[in-house]
């Protein structure tokens, strides 16, 4: 055991114990530097805290802030034992200026990021939605009824990053039902607030020169168009047959 009871004296190669009450080191107004396990010697280690019990580390700055740094290429690494975890809260991390480094490396990387938001631009644009490869089920209609409509087969799927949704659908009827009017598929669960052409392939369905769909709101519609008269109108029951069979898919932008 060494005591030492001035400032600048030293304590050379000696275990020192401190066992109880409070032990404060450089906390009075003056530029007090404290410096710990910083000789030029190989394999100088220092820990703080207890690793047992509930006992807690606290690493308190002015507003000088604290700053971690190391010599030459030195890692940083912050190991939480068990599930623990690093945490900041009510201020951002921040890099000190624009830099060109990398968040993880090739061999280093992470295995989620979770954000509300990513921005490529320094704010002016912000990613805020994606949605991975998602089912969802499409309903024909006729003049807005179902009656008797059953299928062999429908599915649907889209995926979205950001304003940009890619669509799929397709259904194969065992009977159109009795059902009348123009036909329209829903359940597309987003919404688009402009009218979007689709690509279209029918099977087992009547036409003029050319079919079409498109989609409005989060509605599909069904259109012909009439290449002698260049008249436009819906499909409607009537061009559909008990066995009709329609693929849809496109790009949708501004949902």
């Amino acid at each position: 055991m060494a005591t030492k009871n001035a400032w600048n004296e030293q304590v050379t190669d000696a275990n020192v114990t401190f066992t109880g009450g409070t032990m404060s080191i450089g906390t009075d107004a003056t530029d007090n530097a404290i410096n710990i396990a910083t000789s030029a010697n190989a394999g100088r280690a220092c820990s703080l805290g207890n690793t047992t019990g509930t006992s807690s580390l606290s690493l308190s700055a002015g507003t000088g802030g604290v700053s971690i740094t190391t010599a030459a290429n030195a890692d940083i690494t912050l190991t939480p034992g068990g599930t623990g975890t690093v945490s900041v809260t009510g201020a951002p991390v921040v890099p000190t200026t624009d830099r060109a480094d990398s968040l993880g490396s090739a061999t280093n990387s992470w295995d989620n990021v979770y954000a509300d938001g990513l921005t490529f631009d320094d704010g002016t644009n912000i990613l805020g939605n994606y949605i991975n490869r998602t089912a969802w089920t499409p309903q024909l209609k006729f003049g807005g009824g179902t009656t008797g409509i059953t299928y062999s087969s429908r599915s649907g799927y889209y995926s979205r990053i950001g304003n940009v949704t890619a669509l799929t659908m397709l259904f194969t009827l065992t009977s159109k039902g009795t059902s009348t009017g123009a036909a329209t598929v829903t359940g597309f669960p987003l919404s688009t607030s402009i009218s979007t052409p689709l690509t279209l392939k029918v099977v087992n369905v009547t036409f003029a020169t050319q079919s079409w769909a498109r989609l409005i709101g989060s509605t599909i519609f069904f259109e012909e168009t009439d290449g002698s008269t260049g008249t436009t109108s819906s499909l409607v029951n009537t061009n559909f047959a008990n066995n009709s069979s329609i693929i849809v898919a496109g790009i949708i932008i501004n949902l």
